[in-house]
């Protein structure tokens, strides 16, 4: 049987281990002062097996299941602080002290928590009193739109006259998807209700239908706006479209989003994959295949005016060929290379 409580080694808090399956008494190393050593060594067997030789010392417990002195094998890691085995009176795991109470020592005054003397110098109250930088945030578009600004932008624009035509028929529209499209005009005001065949129950999207002066605004608000966190293509249409249409809108949200400049700059490209290794056949007749390379321009320049190298290395037999060049034109190259061969 074990219990586990706390307790003190000399002046220090520990964690104490009351273990009927132990013989002795295990001490923390850095609990126990040096001048408590006995300079003995005894061996002990471990829970593993294990057999070693630990050094001895004499300390002063007070837990709810011993107090006095008591000869301590000192280890480095223990599974506890302290550890109480099988001992002369010691108290078992069930049946600690109630009476026990931790141990009260003299402060020292060195931790005490009073600062005496403590003053605040003139740099410090000016820091205390410097009002807080406002927080610096990117700055993006807003939709300062007037209800009226919205309804003259939408009947001066050319594109919405078949869409008021519809709305006022009250026709509704069927996609190839099975959505469900009718255009609606409330307070003067064009909307489109959409309607998925996806969504579950009738969910119905009510969007303003945006003329081409304002699209830029709601791609910057949808797209750059510190709460829209520049998303992708399609997570930017789906959060633009609960709320806005225009003919279009797709194809416009995509080319906002591939050119938005900071994407450009911070989105990764992706990793370029490696060539993967091929084969090289075997070379076995000299000359048949040869390595060909430049090498300059070299200073200083030659008494004869060459200024490169051209190197020739044969696949099969490894033998070189180096040739001096004052320049690298393609009909010296070629020159040098006829009289190599």
């Amino acid at each position: 049987m074990y219990a586990v409580r706390e307790g003190y080694i000399g002046s220090s808090k520990v964690s104490v281990l009351r273990d009927t399956g132990c013989t002795t008494v295990v001490a923390r190393r850095k609990f126990v002062d040096p001048s408590k050593f006995t300079g003995a060594n005894k061996r002990c067997v471990l829970l593993d097996g294990t057999v070693r030789d630990v050094p001895v010392a004499v300390i002063a417990v007070d837990t709810p299941f011993y107090q006095g002195e008591v000869e301590a094998l000192v280890m480095e890691s223990p599974l506890y602080d302290l550890i109480l085995g099988n001992i002369n009176g010691v108290r078992e795991p069930q049946d600690p002290d109630p009476n026990w109470n931790p141990p009260q020592f003299e402060s020292s005054g060195k931790d005490s928590g009073s600062v005496s003397g403590a003053v605040e110098t003139r740099a410090q109250k000016q820091k205390r009193e410097k009002p807080l930088k406002p927080l610096r945030t990117a700055k993006s578009e807003e939709l300062d739109i007037s209800r009226e600004e919205l309804i003259q932008a939408q009947k001066d624009e050319p594109s919405f006259a078949k869409l008021y035509d519809i709305a006022k028929t009250g026709n509704v529209k069927m996609t190839r998807g099975g959505n469900e499209v009718r255009f609606t005009i409330v307070n003067n005001v064009l909307f489109r209700k959409f309607k998925s065949a996806k969504s579950r129950g009738d969910k119905e999207f009510r969007q303003v239908v945006m003329p081409k002066r304002f699209r830029n605004k709601v791609l910057s608000v949808g797209h750059e706006a510190p709460l829209s966190g520049h998303l992708g293509v399609k997570k930017t249409y789906d959060r633009i479209t609960s709320n806005f249409y225009w003919p279009g809108i797709q194809s416009d949200v995509k080319m906002f989003c591939v050119s938005c400049d900071i994407c450009q700059r911070t989105v990764s490209k992706g990793r370029i994959s490696k060539v993967p290794l091929g084969r090289m056949p075997l070379i076995d007749t000299p000359f048949h295949r040869v390595a060909i390379d430049l090498v300059g321009p070299l200073a200083p320049v030659s008494d004869r005016g060459n200024r490169y190298v051209l190197t020739l290395v044969d696949y099969a037999t490894r033998f070189p060929e180096a040739v001096a060049l004052p320049s690298i034109e393609t009909a010296c190259s070629r020159s040098s290379t006829r009289d190599i061969y």
